[in-house]
């Protein structure tokens, strides 16, 4: 996946992270997320499996990310979240984007559960 790529080129110079090179990535992941949700619809066995392992595939490099992004700022991952999650940090147009990216997380999660449920 190239968001892969592009997301391992950002993390090579973590000083280099911020909200706004961030976001665009965010958007990309969300849809590469979406159309593995789809294929997780398909009727082909062995495209569901792809998928699935795909989605593996990003959550474990996304966990990596997130260590070495915690590792760089000296912050523990629930202080990361906690520090995310309290909106006295960000401008009002950066909050909103968070916000709508955690709704976006929230939705497909239920998506995904769902799906493996049937």
């Amino acid at each position: 996946m190239a968001i892969m790529l592009k997301i391992d080129e950002l993390f090579k110079d973590p000083e280099k992270i911020t909200p706004e090179s961030i976001g665009p990535l965010f958007q990309e992941m969300m849809s590469c997320f979406r159309a593995l949700g789809a294929q997780l619809e398909s009727k082909d066995e062995a495209e569901r499996n792809e998928a699935l392992e795909r989605i593996g595939t990003l959550r474990e490099q996304l966990e990596e990310w997130a260590a070495i992004l915690s590792e760089s700022i000296g912050m523990q991952p629930a202080s990361i979240e906690a520090y995310l999650n309290d909106p006295a940090h960000f401008s009002l147009e950066e909050w909103e984007a968070i916000r709508q990216a955690n709704e976006e997380l929230a939705d497909f999660k239920k998506e995904l559960n769902g799906k493996g449920e049937e």
